[in-house]
């Protein structure tokens, strides 16, 4: 009897998983992950009283207690960040509007998934995720952060705009506010074994990536296409970062509003 299931959380594919009854672990057919399941396999002809669906579409195996145990027991790929307001988003998307018709092959952030990323944590365990949330919100709240009065700035790119691989907008405002935060989470990640960034923090808005390493060159006169736009930053984020094949997907897992935060 062959059997159809979801491969684990990270990846959610709708191709299913195969494999044979005897108790035989199954292993994704996907090709990006190559995991082992987390969930128990069930037949294709589920019944009523057995199946259930999940936000996907795509049919799941009851949950049960030791399901949920190796769940919290398997990794997360997530990363700090500042949210922006939805007004900041549409108005940011709206300036790139012209590079995105002269230059369509890059791969550019969606509007709503627009943000400053602070420090990317990578692939880590869930159990230590846990503990560094616990702790970051403590020397948080301890801190006493104010709301951060940021703006947007003129256009940007990595490792310059003659051969440009990232393009971002820039930030200005008070900065030093949002490096105290950088450095808070830092500290809070290396003493959980994440290794400090080697180079300094230059906060930005990615805007798009170039594909398969290649670069493009914007005119002197394209950074000037982005005009100031200012707001108030008043929380900062953990998003969960779920790579799919349209592009990663991000959820948020907690959200910290700044203790100082003036209502």
């Amino acid at each position: 009897v062959w059997y159809r299931t979801l491969c684990n959380r990270s990846c959610r594919t709708r191709r299913g998983l195969r494999g044979k009854t005897g108790g035989y672990r199954l292993v994704c057919s996907c090709r990006s992950l190559r995991r082992t399941c987390f969930f128990a396999s069930f037949p294709r002809r589920e019944t009523p009283d057995t199946k259930q669906s999940d936000e996907y579409g795509a049919f799941v195996a009851p949950q049960d207690d030791n399901e949920v145990d190796h769940a919290m027991n398997g990794t997360l790929r997530s990363f700090f960040c500042i949210e922006l307001p939805p007004a900041v988003q549409k108005d940011l998307w709206h300036m790139s509007g012209a590079l995105r018709t002269v230059l369509p092959d890059l791969k550019w952030v969606s509007g709503n998934a627009l943000h400053i990323t602070l420090k990317f944590l990578g692939e880590q365990q869930k159990l230590l995720i846990a503990d560094l949330m616990r702790l970051f919100e403590e020397r948080l709240l301890s801190s006493g952060q104010d709301t951060i009065a940021l703006s947007s700035s003129v256009l940007g790119a990595f490792p310059n705009l003659r051969a440009a691989r990232t393009l971002f907008a820039g930030l200005c405002g008070d900065l030093l506010s949002l490096e105290a935060i950088v450095s808070m989470i830092e500290d809070v990640s290396a003493e959980h074994g994440i290794p400090r960034e080697a180079r300094p923090f230059k906060p930005h808005i990615t805007l798009a990536r170039t594909r398969r390493g290649e670069t493009v060159h914007i005119p002197p006169e394209g950074a000037t296409l982005f005009g100031k736009k200012e707001w108030l930053a008043t929380s900062v984020t953990l998003m969960k970062s779920m790579l799919t094949p349209a592009g990663p997907l991000y959820t948020p897992l907690k959200v910290w509003e700044f203790p100082g935060k003036v209502f």
